[in-house]
């Protein structure tokens, strides 16, 4: 299942190391979203920001194909 991360600094550890001016704004939720397999310890997230999009973490078919 793919849930929205309303606190996105859980999400962060999987994205450290991405020096990416979108991801940041996506953790910092000045704009995007960060989509998770879990909203409590997502181990696979993916940022998105208009056309672009990040994976981090367990890769996850289900965020792929979301």
């Amino acid at each position: 299942m793919v849930f929205e991360l309303k606190e996105t600094k859980k999400a962060a550890p999987l994205f450290e190391g991405w020096q990416e001016t979108m991801i940041w704004s996506c953790l910092q939720k000045v704009m995007g979203s960060i989509y998770v397999d879990s909203p409590e310890n997502p181990a696979s997230a993916m940022a998105i920001l208009g056309d672009f999009c990040f994976f981090a973490g367990e890769p996850s078919r289900e965020l792929a194909l979301f």
